[in-house]
């Protein structure tokens, strides 16, 4: 639940106290649209998100990125005409391994592009300009008063941390994916 609650912030966190400024609140990163109205997940859409890195010189291989688990979903089902399936193609084509991508549920689902109130955003950024600057280690705290008339006790998690964009321009911000 924690690191679930970490992914979320440094996703999506508003930067409103207590919240951290996730990628999604960065001011001045670029920016891309899937389409008017949303559009499902391709592989032409991540390498016209990848190619917006050619502009600032940021090589392929420090590059990563973040959607949801449905898009993965959706990249995984696309086959060729010969009806193999073409995810390990097409990463290598775009010069990217699996291990570059990383997928979370914890994503919002419900933003709205177009007339699409059911899309969602994908992050692709440069792994030298998004830092996780941790501020305190995770302290979990156990509880037993709160609930003591039920004979249950709780468990609390707490942790400080930053994320900090020094160029912010090396991230991508794309909405509008569809499941």
């Amino acid at each position: 639940m924690f690191a679930r609650k970490v992914d979320q912030q440094l996703l999506e966190g508003s930067g409103s106290a207590p919240e951290v400024k996730g990628l999604k609140n960065v001011s001045g990163t670029q920016s891309d649209v899937a389409g008017t109205n949303g559009a499902s997940t391709t592989f032409d859409m991540l390498m016209d998100m990848q190619s917006l890195f050619d502009g600032i010189g940021v090589p392929y291989e420090r590059l990563r990125v973040i959607g949801h688990t449905r898009n993965l979903a959706t990249l995984r089902k696309i086959k060729a005409t010969t009806g193999q399936y073409v995810l390990q193609t097409a990463l290598a084509a775009m010069g990217m391994s699996p291990d570059q991508f990383f997928w979370s549920d914890q994503l919002t689902t419900t933003e709205t592009v177009g007339t699409s109130s059911l899309t969602n955003s994908i992050y692709m950024f440069d792994i030298q300009n998004v830092i996780f600057v941790p501020r305190t280690y995770p302290q979990i705290i156990l509880d037993r008063s709160r609930l003591f008339n039920s004979d249950q006790s709780e468990l609390r998690c707490t942790q400080r941390f930053d994320l900090i964009c020094p160029q912010p321009s090396a991230i991508v911000h794309a909405t509008g994916f569809l499941p």
